[in-house]
């Protein structure tokens, strides 16, 4: 199988639909019946490089000069579509394809649409309309329609979650969208020796960007509601983002600024130490695809509570779910867990257990299985 991906950020650069697509890259990288070119953005110059033997990177030039952890602007977007569709079409009358998949509906699906191949779209979350609030009028006036359109023209539309996959419908009500959860380096996301964890502090742990739609404020919000009651409760956050000076003039006002600790964007390799440390990870998006963060909680062996978005649907009596937006459920949520370790103990255990559904090996067989229906002619 001969296979051209695009995905407009990969590591270094990016987020989790560069993550789950460097994974997928790893597994893939095993398989000697796949050949793949992968068109991405680079944070430099352009170049072309061997990720293994039958993986090759082309990275191009988007003139991007920031911090490669940022997210990609919509600069950055308009940019790398001007520039990977001739360079995909070069691409197309050089080799011999027999499928594309677009990593993002947008803008990846869009180029896809236009190369004249088979192709499956992977939706990831602020590329389905009306998913992310920052792009509310672009989804309403361009998007919605946009995407509409796109994916019907796709072999195959697949979605992280079904949470995901039932936004997108609101778009396109008749579209099939299949779901394929991410997965976890299950080698790497591992759980500490003991799963209570036993000493003088409860730590809860926050990892996202610090922004409106991930609600850490709603996170501080519960902890300062129950901070005088549990003392010994400790609040991590990992990770950076607009809402920081907000949450740091909060929590120096309340002076509690050696219970509140901002860690700011860490390494991906520095998670594993975080979560080690860590009693619950709070997840209390107003919106989450699903969140790759969830699932390496689990494979450390932590309960987790989070909002009700595609996150909750990795929730199986390994944690507690709250209603969007209510700060009183978390602290509540918190309560229990600080309250009973004996709760907390098997929510830990079970954790660990269900994510060993999650290994990328299954992840991307699940995706070759696709692949294969996508290229196979409709009767």
């Amino acid at each position: 199988m001969h296979l051209l991906m695009l995905d407009y950020e990969f590591p270094p650069l990016g987020g989790g639909a560069g993550l789950v697509n460097y994974f997928l890259c790893k597994e893939f990288a095993r398989d000697v019946s796949m050949t793949i070119d992968l068109v991405t953005s680079s944070t430099t110059s352009y170049k072309k490089e061997a990720f293994s033997h039958n993986v090759t990177i082309h990275s191009l030039d988007i003139g991007k000069r920031q911090d490669q952890h940022l997210f990609q602007s919509n600069k950055d977007l308009l940019t790398y579509s001007l520039k990977a569709l001739p360079y995909c079409k070069r691409l197309v009358k050089s080799q011999s394809y027999d499928l594309i998949h677009a990593v993002m509906g947008t803008p990846a699906g869009y180029i896809a649409s236009q190369l004249g191949l088979p192709f499956v779209v992977s939706l990831h979350g602020s590329d389905v309309p009306f998913h992310n609030p920052r792009f509310r009028s672009l989804d309403r006036w361009i998007l919605k329609r946009s995407s509409r359109w796109m994916w019907k023209k796709a072999q195959k539309v697949v979605a992280v979650s079904h949470d995901l996959a039932q936004r997108a419908r609101q778009s396109a009500p008749d579209q099939p969208i299949e779901t394929i959860y991410t997965g976890v380096d299950t080698t790497t996301f591992v759980p500490p020796e003991d799963l209570l964890k036993p000493g003088d502090a409860f730590r809860i742990l926050y990892v996202g960007r610090l922004s409106e739609v991930k609600a850490p404020n709603l996170l501080l919000d519960a902890f300062l509601s129950i901070s005088e009651a549990y003392p010994w409760a400790r609040l991590d956050l990992v990770g950076d983002g607009p809402m920081l000076p907000k949450l740091t003039a909060r929590v120096k006002a309340e002076n509690l600024g050696d219970r509140v600790t901002f860690h700011g964007k860490l390494p991906f390799e520095s998670l594993p130490a975080m979560y080690a440390k860590a009693h619950v990870q709070v997840v209390p998006s107003l919106n989450e695809a699903l969140g790759n963060i969830v699932l390496e909680a689990m494979a450390c062996g932590l309960p987790v509570i989070t909002s009700k978005t595609g996150a909750a649907e990795l929730i199986d009596e390994n944690g507690i779910v709250t209603p969007k937006g209510d700060s009183p459920a978390i602290a509540s949520a918190l309560k229990t867990l600080m309250d009973d370790p004996s709760q907390r103990h098997d929510m830990a255990r079970r954790s660990l257990k269900l994510s060993a559904n999650y290994t990328w090996d299954r992840v991307a067989a699940r995706f070759k299985a696709l692949y294969t229906e996508a290229m196979t002619p409709q009767s």
